[in-house]
């Protein structure tokens, strides 16, 4: 024989104490909304000693189901505040960093030949070919320096750079 839970507010009955739980919150919960609080609840109200007495057992009640909502609100701060901060400290950071000091074209190890006069780029920047033998004997590839020493593989690369990094 299988235990049943009677609704004491009607007359159905479930097989689970949660299934009446939900029920009582869903359908009775609904139903006593449309009541109006007691005239000893509504602001303004002065309650003599007798009447204070008679309504102690409500008013401890609600103070205490605020009591505890009010723990579980600063409860529920608590861990979303928890969770803030390691969001914060997670945060993607960016690509790249245009204050980043980069080595430059004089501090540079390798092979290159610098391009004085090259009226393709806008000042500042300066290019160079560079050897680049495992491409083929003789191979030189063009790359870019860009003012604050950020190397740039190709003239895209060096115009990505500018646009979305340098914002010029």
């Amino acid at each position: 024989m299988s235990i049943r839970y009677p609704c004491n507010q009607c007359e159905k009955d479930f097989n689970f104490r949660i299934k009446l739980n939900r029920h009582v919150a869903t359908v009775h919960k609904v139903q006593s909304e449309g009541i109006e609080e007691p005239d000893f609840l509504k602001p303004g109200v002065i309650l003599n000693d007798t009447e204070k007495v008679k309504h102690f057992d409500d008013l401890r009640l609600k103070f205490t189901d605020l009591c505890n909502k009010f723990s579980n609100c600063e409860k529920k701060f608590q861990y979303l505040q928890g969770k803030l901060n390691i969001l914060e400290k997670t945060k993607a950071k960016p690509k790249h960093n245009v204050g980043k000091v980069f080595k430059g074209f004089e501090n540079s190890s390798g092979d290159y030949e610098d391009i004085l006069d090259d009226t393709t780029i806008p000042k500042g920047w300066k290019s160079a070919y560079k050897k680049a033998d495992g491409l083929g004997k003789g191979t030189k590839l063009k790359i870019y320096w860009a003012p604050n020493g950020r190397l740039c593989m190709s003239r895209r690369g060096a115009i990505h750079y500018m646009f979305h990094e340098l914002k010029s």
